[in-house]
């Protein structure tokens, strides 16, 4: 078995391949929409208030940025990981990630604990894609393993 497919252990893997860069990868499609949302959701905020106008400015920008991402796709993130496909739901943008290693089932709680940080710490430290959690944007990625896993990641708020 080669090291793109072997268990190397408790998060070894993660470490070395450098898979959380993925993230800011994934975060960088993003970017257009969190630019597009901020601008149209912030303009809603100030005098007349109207949250229907904010969430309809939120899911334009999702399904925007999800048009762009879905003309590009499949996009090769790095060597284990492609990111396969992505969805817009009203207020969340779903990012379909194909992880090319196989992740024991027990692993998953802790693997997923790993990357909520990660992807919160960097979807909170990027200006973009923090406008577009806090006027009430979701971003969540689905990741498929090798070996049939399946887990989900979802940032809906920049605090811990």
């Amino acid at each position: 078995m080669d090291n793109k497919t072997e268990n190397k252990g408790k998060y070894g893997w993660l470490k070395a391949t450098g898979i959380v860069v993925l993230s800011v990868v994934a975060f960088a499609f993003a970017g257009g929409i969190g630019k597009l949302i901020g601008k149209m959701a912030v303009e809603e905020v100030g005098v007349g208030y109207n949250e229907g106008k904010k969430t309809a400015a939120i899911s334009l920008g999702i399904k925007k940025a999800v048009e762009a991402i879905r003309d590009q796709a499949p996009i090769q993130i790095d060597e284990i990981t492609t990111l396969r496909d992505a969805m817009a739901f009203e207020n969340k943008i779903l990012y379909m990630m194909e992880l090319n290693y196989n992740i024991l089932p027990e692993e998953i709680p802790e693997f997923k604990s790993e990357l909520e940080i990660s992807n919160r710490k960097n979807v909170c430290a990027d200006q973009d894609t923090r406008k577009l959690i806090d006027v009430g944007g979701v971003m969540s990625w689905r990741y498929l393993t090798n070996n049939g896993e399946t887990f989900t990641v979802t940032v809906s708020t920049c605090e811990n």
